[in-house]
C-alpha cells in the first residue's frame, strides 16, 4: 500500500460490469470492490478514507478481485457428468 502524503477520497463512484463497485480515488488509484464491502465499509462518493478504511479497502479490492478469478476458472474447467447432469436436472425443474 502507498504511503498517504495527504487525504484521500473518492471522487468517482461505477458499477463494474461483474456487478461490483468502481472506486477511483483522489490520487488516481482504483479498486473495485463488492455491494457487501462497500455497505461493510460505509463508503460512499467524496467520502475522505483514513488509513484503517484504506487498508480495508485495499484487502477487500484484492479479495473481490481472486474470488472473480476463481470462479472465472471454475467456469471454464471441465465438468464431470455427474456435475452436468446435475445442472441440466435443475434448468429443467
Amino acid at each position: 500500500m502507498q504511503s498517504i502524503d495527504h487525504e484521500l477520497k473518492i471522487e468517482k463512484v461505477a458499477e463494474a460490469p461483474n456487478g461490483a463497485m468502481r472506486l477511483l480515488l483522489s490520487d488516481g488509484s482504483e479498486w473495485v470492490v463488492g455491494i457487501k464491502s462497500w455497505n461493510r465499509l460505509n463508503l460512499s462518493l467524496e467520502k475522505i478514507l483514513d488509513v484503517n478504511v484504506l487498508r480495508a479497502l485495499e484487502k477487500e479490492s484484492q479479495y473481490h478481485l481472486l474470488r472473480t478469478k476463481a470462479l472465472e476458472l471454475l467456469g471454464i474447467r471441465e465438468h464431470s457428468r455427474q456435475e452436468i447432469e446435475t445442472k441440466t436436472y435443475c434448468q429443467v425443474s
